[in-house]
């Protein structure tokens, strides 16, 4: 009965058990409403909020969400660029204020994509010159050219993507590939054990790509 589109966003761990959930409902003027955004840790509530505003462009032109936030989400909110808009006392419950966060979203904004602290540092550094990804469908789209921000936890930084590799496997593409530009410091044994940790057989097989980065200066 209800014709609007509701797209629902999973954030889950690498055994794929489910850690936060966010629905996306359009709303009159194109904006999108983010509502459940719920997740059991920090990092999973960051997760798809990094990854959102970019796959959401097509769809509206703004985001905003209702909720009750903890200190943990209300500093990720705002170290993410949204802004607190409104406070709606008793809005969805008598004994509570809800919090309305909004981020308008720019035709040109740059793609996102998570990293862990010290794999920001070392893309930083310029020591990680290669990003592996597997073939989810926001990373096929990538190609030569594109700008890509890295965020972690506590920090960010932008760079351009200068080849793009396309292999079937991580040891396919550690023949051709330099893992010292992929994980500084590890052996090529060892860089290949990261890459199977963080990716199960099931997510390898979706196809493995090899991005060349180099950093955008300010």
């Amino acid at each position: 009965m209800n014709a609007k589109y509701k797209l629902i966003f999973v954030a889950t761990d690498s055994a794929g058990t489910v850690l936060g959930v966010v629905g996306c409902t359009p709303k009159k003027g194109e904006p999108i409403k983010l509502m459940p955004c719920v997740a059991h840790i920090p990092e999973a509530y960051a997760a798809p909020l990094i990854d959102i505003p970019f796959m959401l462009q097509k769809f509206g032109h703004k985001l905003y969400i209702h909720c009750v936030p903890t200190v943990a989400e209300v500093m990720i909110l705002q170290r993410l660029g949204w802004l607190h808009s409104a406070s709606m006392p008793a809005a969805y419950h008598p004994d509570f204020v809800t919090a309305q966060w909004s981020n308008d979203l720019e035709i040109d904004m740059d793609r996102n994509m998570r990293v862990k602290d010290p794999l920001l540092q070392l893309i930083q550094s310029g020591q990680k010159q290669i990003e592996v990804r597997v073939g989810y469908p926001n990373i096929v789209g990538i190609k030569e050219g594109d700008r890509i921000r890295f965020v972690s936890p506590h920090g960010n930084c932008l760079v351009r993507i200068t080849f793009v590799h396309p292999y079937k496997s991580f040891s396919g593409m550690l023949r051709h590939e330099d893992y010292r530009l992929i994980a500084p410091g590890l052996t090529l044994e060892s860089a290949l054990n990261l890459l199977r940790g963080i990716y199960s057989p099931q997510k390898e097989l979706l196809g493995v790509y090899a991005f060349g980065i180099e950093l955008v200066k300010k």
